[in-house]
């Protein structure tokens, strides 16, 4: 089964975070959130991640170094930068389906059900 994209909060330490997801972003992108706040937030940042790679330019001298990842890595990646980085109280990461699920019911459910 295809990974998805996990956003949680509150804690780094241990396994606190696990109780604590904000948003789940699917293969299909789809963002399941707590609220609509949060999912339009993650909705902008994936059309964001979406433009950025289309006009990827291999001849950017910043680029050059770098290979083109596929589409939902670098979404993934995006998502992991812009809201991960940025905050020592956030956790972001890839996750099988099937622990994304055990995280979402022990933080109490999203707005909408995958």
């Amino acid at each position: 089964m295809p990974d998805v994209w996990l956003w949680a909060g509150n804690s780094n330490f241990d396994d606190e975070w696990k109780s604590g997801v904000h948003a789940v972003v699917l293969p299909n992108n789809k963002v399941l959130a707590k609220n609509s706040s949060t999912r339009k937030y993650l909705e902008e940042l994936i059309e964001f991640a979406k433009e950025n790679y289309e006009n990827w330019d291999e001849n950017d001298e910043d680029l050059k170094e770098y290979t083109k990842p596929p589409l939902q890595e670098h979404i993934f990646g995006t998502l992991n930068y812009m809201v991960g980085q940025r905050s020592t109280y956030s956790y972001t990461g890839v996750h099988s389906i099937e622990e994304a699920r055990e995280y979402v019911k022990a933080s109490g459910g999203l707005e909408e059900a995958w």
